[in-house]
């Protein structure tokens, strides 16, 4: 199984596009007269997510800046922001059992994949599980809680994915700026 090198939970700026998608690697076969067409999928589609960020004082951009450079060769685990849900009871230490609003149609559907819990005013505090079994309400994990999140806290699958070329830094003043982020999932070979 893959291991990230860190969890990159910055919040995304929620006024421009989240983009998440599945990305496909193909064959391309050339006829006799120069014609192309796809002759086969390589691989099965693998997730790719581009959003955008915005930082409102240079600590902020300064510790993107350093986390996209310093991972930029390895994993990180990235949230799918537009799956991101509430949890809407007491998610208590020692449970399995998270109570959400609703999982039709999220990635929270698949099993095996890696949720984050986390303190929506601190990107600090968080907590990895992985996801065991679905119901339209209730995601269960395959380890307990170590720690109890309360109602109000946040729940958001995430992918382990490596940053992509297509980042870009533009810079308002020395203290704002924007950062469009783009990363692809990572399958381990």
């Amino acid at each position: 199984m893959t291991t990230p090198n860190t969890y990159f939970l910055e919040r995304p700026d929620w006024s421009s596009p989240i983009r998440v998608s599945r990305l496909y690697r193909t064959g391309i076969q050339k006829a006799i007269r120069s014609d192309e067409k796809r002759q086969a999928i390589f691989s099965f589609g693998r997730l790719g997510i581009r959003f955008n960020m915005t930082g409102l004082d240079y600590t902020e951009i300064a510790y993107i800046r350093r986390q996209i450079f310093k991972y930029q060769g390895g994993i990180l685990a990235i949230p799918i922001w537009p799956d991101l849900l509430r949890i809407e009871s007491d998610a208590n230490s020692g449970q399995k059992n998270v109570t959400v609003s609703g999982t039709t149609y999220l990635w929270f559907q698949h099993i095996g994949m890696n949720i984050v819990l986390m303190d929506p005013d601190d990107p600090t505090s968080y907590e990895v599980g992985i996801v065991a079994s679905v119901t339209s309400t209730v995601i269960t994990l395959e380890e307990n809680l170590v720690n109890t999140w309360e109602e109000g806290k946040e729940i958001v699958p995430v992918i382990f994915s490596r940053i992509g070329d297509g980042n870009s830094f533009q810079f308002f003043t020395d203290a704002k700026g924007n950062i469009t982020i783009q990363a692809r999932e990572a399958i381990a070979d």
